[in-house]
């Protein structure tokens, strides 16, 4: 788990889910929301799973095995209004359960018919002087297959993606 997701801390007492914090969930998050439950003394039962049934529980619930007490909510039900977790655990002898606990979820502007998220256009070309005057030039340009390639001095180097900055870091010294 990321500290980049939004955690919902969630308490189990008895067959009780109790949640004592504030949280505006939005709908369509996918691996954001990320769900961790401290159970109580009757909770000792491995494995532990949660059950997650949509708004209106119309579907079949998805069902996800608790991985150290906590687990991603699946995307399919964090729809506007709301959505539902039980939980549940079982051995050889024994099933325990929990009621519904309802999450309410604000609704979102995303839509799957809209055109996804453009990142920003990157610089195809730029060119550095030394700021001595002593003419030594850096040009930095990004290929179509998006591999950066950096020219000093008429010398040539391509980067791969992601590598550019690091690249450009170590070999531009004027």
């Amino acid at each position: 788990m990321s500290n980049a997701n939004m955690n919902l801390n969630f308490t189990v007492s008895g067959q009780r889910i109790y949640h004592y914090e504030r949280f505006n969930i939005v709908a369509d998050s996918i691996n954001y929301l990320y769900l961790k439950f401290k159970f109580s003394a009757g909770w000792r039962t491995e494995p532990k799973y949660a059950l997650f049934y949509d708004f209106n529980k119309s579907a079949p619930p998805v069902e996800v095995l608790l991985e150290n007490d906590g687990c991603y909510a699946p995307p399919e039900v964090i729809c506007s209004p709301c959505f539902y977790v039980s939980l549940y655990a079982v051995n050889e002898h024994r099933r325990i359960t929990t009621e519904l606990f309802k999450i309410p979820v604000l609704q979102s502007g995303f839509s799957e018919n809209t055109a996804q998220p453009v990142s920003p256009l990157p610089v195809n070309s730029i060119s550095v002087h030394s700021p001595a005057g002593e003419g030594q030039i850096i040009q930095m340009r990004q290929a179509a297959n998006g591999a950066v390639e950096i020219t000093k001095d008429g010398e040539q180097w391509e980067y791969v993606k992601g590598m550019a900055d690091e690249a450009a870091v170590n070999i531009i010294d004027f």
